[in-house]
């Protein structure tokens, strides 16, 4: 062992010309332990240039080769000696594997309306000249208690600084927003309302279900954005030039407006004056 002239300690190994300042070079494992005591924990640092930089620990006085973090090819492993990706926390040939990442959380006030976002993943370039947010998914501090909601977020602009928008939300309740920041009910859709095209391929309605059955054919359902601003529910083809039949009860039942138990195949119940009763 012998400490160089610029204050790096170098172990059982010829010092290097990359041995600066404040460095350790080691030519085989370092090892920390202490064998007695409450707090016994032994770990050890050890690499090469096949495996990469290994730290090996553990706080019941025994480690083992498996365990710790591995550093290899600018791959970064848990508990694994071959990391695949950037970050591998997969355990190799372990079929009952429950491994969490924990988070930062932060809290929200009393009345449960707090909008203030917590930690989150976020998806975001680092190249020159771009400061935007492209996705994520970030925790929102909507209530005491750490009572929280979750929201997603993505961006479709053309440009490097417009930054991203939350696309949807599910509330500390377990309600899913799309385009809604406080859904009211189990699944809230709010979106720009239009009339349902005759041609095209742009539904504009606020829930497309698409078949890949021959012919090609959807459902559209949406709300009418002029007077008298109602809803729809509309059958096409793709190209929403042909209009097909909807189906009601297909199976059989009855149908009812204005009455929760109709007693006819098609019945509607006057329920104010000038209301009919079918």
């Amino acid at each position: 062992m012998r400490i160089t002239d610029y204050g790096s300690l170098v172990v059982n190994n010829t010092p290097g010309t990359n041995v600066n300042w404040g460095r350790i070079q080691c030519g085989g494992t370092i090892t920390v332990g202490n064998s007695s005591g409450t707090y016994n924990a032994h770990g050890r640092i050890s690499g090469d240039s096949t495996s990469g930089l290994r730290l090996i620990g553990s706080k019941s006085g025994t480690y083992t080769t498996t365990a710790g973090i591995t550093i290899a090819s600018y791959n970064v492993g848990i508990n694994t000696i071959a990391p695949r990706y950037q970050l591998d926390l997969a355990k190799a040939q372990d079929s009952s594997q429950s491994d969490y990442i924990a988070l930062g959380v932060n809290n929200g006030n009393a009345a449960g309306t707090g909008t203030a976002l917590g930690s989150g993943l976020i998806w975001k370039a680092n190249y020159t000249s771009y400061t935007k947010r492209s996705a994520g998914i970030v925790q929102i501090a909507q209530g005491s208690y750490f009572r929280s909601a979750l929201a997603f977020y993505t961006n479709g602009t053309a440009d490097v600084s417009t930054d991203w928008s939350e696309r949807m939300r599910i509330d500390m309740d377990g309600n899913v927003g799309i385009g809604e920041t406080s859904p009211e009910g189990k699944l809230t859709i709010k979106y720009t309302s239009a009339n349902p095209p005759t041609s095209g391929t742009t539904a504009n309605s606020a829930i497309q279900i698409l078949s890949n059955l021959s012919p090609p054919h959807q459902l559209n359902i949406g709300v009418v954005n002029a007077p008298s601003y109602g809803s729809y529910i509309q059958a096409s083809d793709n190209n929403l030039a042909v209009n097909y039949s909807l189906l009601l009860q297909p199976n059989g039942g009855n149908v009812g407006i204005g009455t929760d138990s109709p007693g006819a195949k098609f019945q509607t119940v006057q329920t104010t004056s000038g209301e009919w009763t079918g």
